[in-house]
């Protein structure tokens, strides 16, 4: 990976091209057809399951006991 350079997002239409294992694609597509979504809309809901929301914390205190 010390070569690879990321793939660059299309600035026009938010695409970014994905590369998946050939499983993994293939549950994810499983998943989709079972919630009659698109493959996309699979993706993004269990992405936003996957992280969690943004939110606005409080600072808190890191191990240096100074907020982060």
């Amino acid at each position: 990976m010390e070569n690879e350079t990321l793939p660059a997002v299309n600035e026009k239409t938010g695409h970014y091209p994905l590369r998946l294992p050939a499983s993994l694609s293939d549950r994810i597509r499983a998943a989709a057809a079972a919630e009659r979504r698109s493959i996309n809309s699979q993706i993004i809901v269990l992405l936003e399951q996957a992280l969690p929301a943004e939110t606005t914390a409080p600072d808190r205190p890191t191990r240096g006991g100074q907020s982060a």
